[in-house]
C-alpha cells in the first residue's frame, strides 16, 4: 500500500492494481489507508518542528513575508510567511491565509 502512496498514485488506480495482484478491491478502503497515511506524515512532521525551534542560544531569526500569485482568469494569490536562522541557515516557510494582525499573533 504504502508503494502506492509513495508514487503518487490515486486511490481508485491503486485499489485496481491490487485487485490484480492480491483480491482487495474496495476504493473505499485504500482511500481510508491513503488518508491514515497522509494524518500520519502530517503529525510527525508537526512534532519535528515543535522539536527544533529557531532563535535558540541568542541567534537572530528573521522573518519575511511574500506574495506568490499566478497570472491568468483567477489570479489565484498566496501568501508565505519564512524564517531564516542565522547561524544554523535553518528555514522554514508556512502558509497563511492573510496578514491580518489575528493571523498573525
Amino acid at each position: 500500500m504504502l508503494h502506492y502512496f509513495v508514487r503518487n498514485y490515486n486511490a481508485t488506480n491503486a485499489s485496481l492494481e491490487l485487485a490484480e495482484i492480491t483480491g482487495m478491491h474496495s476504493v473505499h478502503s485504500v482511500t481510508g489507508l491513503f488518508k491514515f497515511v497522509r494524518n500520519q506524515i502530517h503529525n510527525w512532521t508537526q512534532n519535528q518542528y515543535r522539536k527544533t525551534k529557531m532563535g535558540r542560544f541568542g541567534r537572530t531569526v528573521e522573518i519575511d513575508e511574500s506574495i506568490f500569485s499566478q497570472s491568468g482568469v483567477d489570479g489565484a494569490k498566496v501568501w508565505v510567511l519564512g524564517f531564516f536562522e542565522r547561524g544554523s541557515k535553518e528555514m522554514r516557510a508556512i502558509w497563511i491565509k492573510d496578514r491580518a494582525t489575528e493571523t498573525l499573533t
